[in-house]
């Protein structure tokens, strides 16, 4: 597990039947050993069809001035479409406007919002991230031959991509132990309609109101009191998801999967401000888009 997350994936009442096993000198339970009993599937009356709700991907950073204006741009987005789109900002190592501001040779950041998961996000998944702001919408061709584009393309594209129906909807619900730090979320996938293809499931933590620097275009040139918003803490499954169980097939409308992640959340991120996010992308050679996506506060509040 990365950034030091304890992923447990288990139920409540499997958590009061087993004990974490050692490895190394950290205490974790391998989602390999029990993985049988960290999910279900079954099937149940249809559902009735929930709007798409978008993944907008946006690669972001604290030292590109253009960047405040861009997420101005997708929060415009998300209210022109109603709220039904999931925003993660991903602040990669490997770009220069990523680098913590500085002024007169002193570092105004408090913060490192840079991930090793928002790195590799940009390089497996979008072949390369060279220049920001730029963002993806469920991973579909914005442009030929691209999947990313600059702002100005980016309400046009989340648009255009709204329009296409869903056959999925995703249903999170999450609580967190102030007590412990421990949030324990679950995700339930219900299909609405047939789907014929491989499947992944992505789950993912993002934090919001993050006051610290940001450069921006005014005369000031630097806000040392921004907002950051849908910062990327922890993408807890691989970069391109993990593939369904077996048992979760056929996708057929009536179909539902569900898995329960349960994890401990670092001191230093507040859980107030933080959101869980579930998205599903197909899973095959000529096809790995977005086909749904869902956010729920950690706290369940």
């Amino acid at each position: 597990m990365k950034n030091n997350f304890l992923l447990l994936t288990v139920s409540c009442l499997i958590l009061s039947l087993y004990s974490c096993k050692e490895k190394g000198s950290s205490s974790v339970i391998l989602d390999e050993e029990i993985g049988k009993l960290t999910d279900t599937a079954y099937t149940a009356d249809v559902e009735a069809t929930t709007p798409r709700k978008l993944l907008a991907e946006e690669f972001t950073g604290v030292s590109c001035p253009p960047c405040a204006h861009g997420h101005e741009i997708m929060a415009s987005i998300k209210e022109q479409l109603n709220g039904n789109i999931v925003i993660i900002g991903y602040h990669i190592s490997n770009h220069l406007q990523t680098r913590l501001v500085e002024k007169n040779g002193k570092t105004l950041s408090k913060f490192d919002f840079r991930t090793e998961d928002a790195t590799n996000v940009g390089l497996d998944i979008f072949a390369g991230v060279n220049e920001i702001p730029q963002a993806g919408f469920d991973r579909t061709e914005i442009k030929s031959g691209t999947k990313i584009a600059p702002k100005a393309d980016w309400s046009n594209a989340a648009i255009q991509r709204s329009k296409i129906p869903t056959p999925l909807n995703i249903h999170i619900t999450s609580s967190f132990d102030e007590a412990t730090r421990e949030c324990t979320a679950v995700v339930k996938l219900a299909y609405t309609g047939d789907v014929n293809l491989n499947q992944n499931l992505n789950f993912a933590v993002l934090e919001d109101d993050i006051i610290d620097a940001q450069k921006t275009l005014t005369s000031e040139g630097i806000d040392e009191n921004y907002r950051h918003k849908h910062v990327l803490r922890d993408l807890v499954t691989s970069t391109s998801g993990d593939p369904l169980p077996d048992k979760a097939y056929p996708l057929t409308e009536g179909r539902v999967y569900e898995r329960t992640f349960s994890f401990q959340v670092p001191d230093e991120w507040n859980a107030a401000n933080c959101k869980i996010v579930a998205f599903v992308n197909n899973n095959s050679s000529s096809d790995r888009t977005i086909v749904q996506a869902e956010e729920v506060t950690m706290t369940g509040k």
